[in-house]
């Protein structure tokens, strides 16, 4: 069973004596007024009654007197009996007010105690619901916090995966262009080939027709070089016989010159065969100066250093 709280105890400390106390309060009041009547009460007549007897009886003098003792007494017991009865009265107001006013006492420290109960109580509740509204609090917060987290997680979560396929899309797209850029150049790098190739053929093509072209060329200027060279050679031969003069010898001359580019001849280098043939050639030619040579340089290039033979078996 749950204790009572102090003040609900002391009540039950008190309880019965204020009961007690107060039901013989009530019965003590209620005998006094059936039992004595004060205005009832008239003491019997003595001396002066007495003195108007005719005759003294001393028994009865004595009879009377024992009865006026005992009716003095009877006062004097009546009224210590009022008097008793009074204080005795009095006693039970005081009790009855010191009860009261115990009770009264009782009774405010019994509000006192129950206020500060209440208040206890209020305090204890205020403090409860304190407790309960930080618990809730603390539990709203925690939960707001679980579900921030939850949600803080989930976006992270939702982030990532989206930054794993962005990355995984640039991966594939990075992938994909590089496979196109590798395909590019490849395909570039073919066509290239392909086109250097090409070109290298043309090159090849255009450069062999340009060799034909040149080689033709330079073969047809070769041709009339060599047919100018051998021109102007019997062009040459037969100025500088006409001033030659044939011996008997047979032998045929040669003879090699240094020409320049207006004929004259800058130097005799060498001489070959019979050695009257090349003075009488030699001779031939210094008459014959200048000598008729190309204009063309390139025709008279082959004139600078020139061997000329001299046969004097041929006209």
């Amino acid at each position: 069973m749950a204790q009572l709280p102090p003040f609900r105890q002391e009540q039950q400390k008190l309880g019965l004596p204020l009961a007690i106390a107060g039901v013989g309060h009530l019965l003590l009041i209620a005998l006094l007024a059936l039992h004595f009547n004060w205005n009832s009460y008239e003491p019997t007549p003595v001396a002066g009654e007495l003195l108007d007897a005719p005759t003294i009886d001393v028994s009865e003098v004595k009879q009377i007197q024992k009865k006026a003792r005992q009716q003095k007494q009877d006062v004097q017991r009546a009224e210590q009996e009022k008097l008793d009865k009074e204080q005795e009265l009095e006693r039970i107001k005081q009790l009855n007010d010191e009860a009261e006013r115990q009770q009264q006492a009782e009774q405010k420290q019994l509000a006192e105690e129950q206020a500060r109960e209440e208040v206890r109580r209020k305090e204890d509740e205020a403090k409860r619901i304190a407790l309960e509204k930080k618990k809730e609090q603390e539990e709203r917060e925690q939960k707001e916090k679980a579900e921030a987290d939850k949600k803080r997680k989930a976006e992270e979560e939702k982030k990532r995966k989206a930054e794993e396929e962005q990355k995984k899309k640039d991966a594939e797209a990075k992938k994909k262009k590089e496979e196109e850029e590798k395909k590019r150049k490849a395909d570039a790098e073919k066509k290239k080939k392909e086109e250097d190739a090409k070109r290298r053929a043309q090159q090849e093509a255009d450069l062999e027709a340009q060799m034909e072209q040149e080689a033709a060329a330079s073969a047809a200027r070769q041709k009339y070089i060599q047919t100018e060279k051998q021109k102007y050679i019997g062009l040459i031969q037969a100025k500088v016989k006409r001033n030659w003069i044939k011996s008997s010898e047979t032998e045929i001359c040669i003879v090699s010159l240094r020409l320049g580019a207006d004929g004259t001849v800058l130097d005799v280098l060498s001489s070959s065969g019979n050695e009257a043939q090349c003075r009488a050639a030699v001779t031939a030619i210094r008459k014959a100066e200048p000598l008729p040579v190309p204009q063309e340089p390139d025709v008279f290039d082959e004139f600078r250093n020139l061997r000329l033979p001299f046969d004097p078996t041929k006209p």
